[in-house]
């Protein structure tokens, strides 16, 4: 029971990390990418 209820949590990290990443990859071009590009 309580393995289970580890690797379930695991797997909601992951998907949480999975979409903080894709949050700052669409970031990352869309305000940094610009500034960069201005200097």
């Amino acid at each position: 029971m309580e393995r289970a209820k580890m690797a379930e949590e695991s797997l909601e990290t992951a998907a949480e990390h999975e979409r903080i990443l894709r949050e700052i990859e669409s970031t990352d071009t869309a305000c940094i990418g610009p500034t960069l590009r201005t200097r």
